[in-house]
């Protein structure tokens, strides 16, 4: 395992995180010992893994998680708060479903429609790239851009702006994308993160009552 080397602290870390970190976890009595291995990995400076993540998102106590979570931010980087710079691109409001909330969403023949090509999208983003470190965008599910397009655009991105992250497309447009190329979830992913995509933004998912979401979105 990795150890948190000196040279490995993060711009504006305190100094000593790392016996903030271990006075605030001490007692390890004073945690379950379900847990108590990884607070000890914590407190030696160890990176914790993904059976850890797994572990610790499955732990029945979630107050005692964001206890451990808040101790280790706090340690080191007491209460300051970092930001990044992005901007919003939605490339299309054009989608094939018609979700009664949805005020953005325009059929394919609508006045107002739009759809960007991916050269369109590069010229938009090429205002602001000088001045972001991220691109987010979402947008409508779209008839026929499939994987392969969204490949295209991400390592157009990629190519054009490497310092720019992508922060792309919501649970549904994934969804919409493996049903439209015929491939697993799991393969959209791989496939977009490989072609630059950094993380997917929230949305999309939030209803999760089957019936209320068979009334407003039906599909």
């Amino acid at each position: 395992m990795e150890n948190w080397s000196s040279d490995r602290i993060l711009a504006g870390s305190n100094g000593d995180w790392a016996k903030r970190l271990t006075d605030a976890l001490l007692p390890l009595s004073g945690w379950s010992n379900s847990i108590q291995d990884i607070v000890q990995r914590l407190m030696d400076g160890v990176h914790l893994g993904l059976e850890d993540g797994v572990r610790l998102f499955e732990h029945p106590d979630l107050h005692e998680v964001g206890r451990l979570a808040h101790h280790v931010r706090t340690s080191r980087f007491g209460n300051h708060a970092y930001f990044n710079s992005n901007v919003h691109i939605n490339q299309t409001n054009v989608c094939v479903l018609a979700c009664r909330f949805c005020a953005f969403r325009r059929g394919p023949k609508a006045d107002d429609a739009y759809s960007m090509g991916i050269q369109e999208y590069i010229a938009d983003l090429e205002r602001y790239a000088p001045h972001v470190d991220e691109v987010h965008s979402v947008g409508g599910l779209h008839p026929d851009w499939d994987v392969p397009h969204y490949e295209a655009l991400f390592k157009q991105v990629r190519q054009q702006f490497p310092h720019v992250s992508i922060k792309a497309l919501t649970a549904v447009e994934i969804k919409h994308l493996g049903q439209l190329s015929s491939i697993p979830t799991k393969e959209v992913l791989r496939r977009l993160h490989d072609a630059g995509l950094t993380s997917l933004p929230g949305g999309g998912a939030e209803i999760l009552d089957d019936e209320v979401r068979a009334i407003i979105c039906n599909g």
